[in-house]
């Protein structure tokens, strides 16, 4: 996941501190980076509480760091659904997924 790794050399933390804060094996880390290992629910809110980021931002689904507090909503069911549907796929697949979204909003919009 390239976005857990820009965050990561942003703030200058090695890998091997970043699997210490999160309590994870060095490895981890580096699987996680490259879409190796999925992220469990768990890691997602430790690493935004760690980058200050929101976890779309952290998941690449949106460019956005951090929704001002009096815009952020919960998720519908549906989304909740859709989120645990993909929370396995591969980096890969989540990338054709995020693709197939984009290219849904561009038929939307014609």
């Amino acid at each position: 996941m390239n976005r857990l790794r820009e965050l990561r050399l942003e703030r200058e933390i090695s890998q091997k501190q970043l699997a210490k804060m999160l309590q994870i094996q060095n490895s981890a880390v580096s699987k996680y980076e490259n879409g190796r290992v999925a992220l469990s629910d768990e890691t997602i809110c430790k690493l935004t509480k760690i980058f200050d980021v929101s976890a779309d931002y952290l998941l690449g689904l949106s460019d956005i760091r951090k929704e001002p507090a009096n815009k952020r909503q919960t998720l519908s069911p549906a989304q909740k659904d859709l989120m645990k549907s993909v929370e396995d796929l591969s980096a890969d697949e989540t990338k054709r997924v995020r693709e197939y979204a984009e290219f849904l909003k561009t038929q939307r919009k014609q």
